[in-house]
């Protein structure tokens, strides 16, 4: 264990070995909200036992806090237990100062080193509500979140922090023979954590605005991601990120682009998506008023229409019926894909007749 994430495995454990179980009857899914930022990126995960992970804070503008708080409100959350900072880029910090006065936040996760193109200012904000105890992870690092033995493990992976890789050890901007690599990217977007969420055989991929060479490296010469079922499309679906190696090596059988209305999901990485033999639905936060029908999903797909703001795209995964659902939070069906089986995923016991298990 890495000794930056002990304190943090400790107490988590001490919760789980002194909180409450989950009989069969009331069991809740896996959640995974995914918020309009309008030109960045909200993510909030809920596990079954109520444990909230929030992945960046959109921009400053106030009404982003306001759509993360609708979230909470609808997964009966009350406080934030993990804020998770993929990088410190405007359109995924800025919303930090304002929301930590409307909610409690327990813990604060990035990855430490801050680029040249970070804003002094938003860096000073970040501090001031952190008050420099963020926790440092690193690739190989997990967030340690609440077990309970009547459910599926949840695990929560960082699998690269800083432009480093877990089990990589190379120059991620080298040549690679027979591929196409892209020139360095030393901006804080190709900086971001990447992390890998599983909870039973679900398994669930975000990478923040990550760039193509990291891609390569994450999947070759070995694919260290495996088959996810949801993909948080990288980058708002710009083309210097959604590597088609990537892509084609997770198989995802859901996206979700958290796009703006005039920054993605770019016409050659649309292409590439739709190509997908896995894929059975690319779902868009907003429809691209740039591209048309070269960059957007059937609209009955996307969260936001033309003139909309506000609507989420929200992921329920249960394993136990091997199936995860994707709603939008506007009227209309909830679809519900199979989770692909994945070997070595062990069961949780059933609780015993008429009690919960301890």
């Amino acid at each position: 264990m890495n000794p930056r994430l002990t304190l943090l495995t400790v107490n988590v454990f001490l919760s789980c070995l002194f909180g409450t179980t989950a009989s069969a009857q009331d069991k809740l899914p896996l959640r995974i909200y995914f918020l309009d930022a309008t030109r960045g990126a909200m993510t909030l995960i809920v596990t079954p036992l109520g444990e909230s992970v929030l992945i960046d804070t959109g921009d400053s503008a106030a009404v982003h806090v306001e759509r993360i708080l609708l979230a909470c409100e609808d997964a009966n959350v009350v406080e934030i237990d993990h804020l998770v900072t993929t990088h410190f880029a405007s359109e995924h910090i800025g919303g930090i100062r304002a929301l930590s006065t409307r909610i409690p936040i327990r813990r604060f996760y990035d990855k430490g080193s801050r680029g040249a193109d970070a804003s002094a200012s938003l860096l000073s904000a970040y501090d001031n509500v952190t008050l420099s105890k963020q926790v440092v992870v690193g690739a190989g690092d997990e967030i340690a979140l609440a077990q309970d033995r009547t459910l599926y493990h949840l695990r929560l992976t960082c699998l690269a922090s800083d432009r480093q890789i877990e089990g990589f050890e190379g120059d991620i901007n080298a040549p690679v023979e027979d591929f196409t690599m892209m020139p360095g990217d030393d901006s804080e977007k190709g900086s971001s954590l990447v992390f890998l969420l599983t909870y039973g055989s679900f398994s669930f991929f975000t990478g923040g605005d990550i760039t193509w060479n990291l891609e390569h490296h994450l999947v070759h010469p070995e694919n260290r991601v495996g088959q996810v079922d949801l993909y948080a499309v990288s980058n708002h679906g710009l083309d210097v990120s959604n590597n088609p190696l990537l892509l084609q090596s997770i198989e995802p059988t859901v996206c979700v682009a958290s796009n703006g209305e005039s920054l993605g999901i770019m016409p050659s990485v649309f292409s590439d998506l739709l190509a997908l033999p896995s894929l059975e639905t690319l779902f868009q936060l907003h429809y691209n008023l740039q591209f048309g029908d070269s960059g957007n999903t059937d609209s009955i797909y996307i969260a936001n229409r033309q003139g909309e703001t506000g609507h989420w795209v929200k992921a329920s995964a249960y394993p136990e019926k091997e199936i995860f659902e994707i709603e939008l939070s506007r009227p209309g069906a909830i679809l519900t894909y199979p989770i692909m089986p994945r070997p070595g995923v062990v069961p949780p016991p059933s609780p015993p007749p008429g009690g919960r298990a301890r």
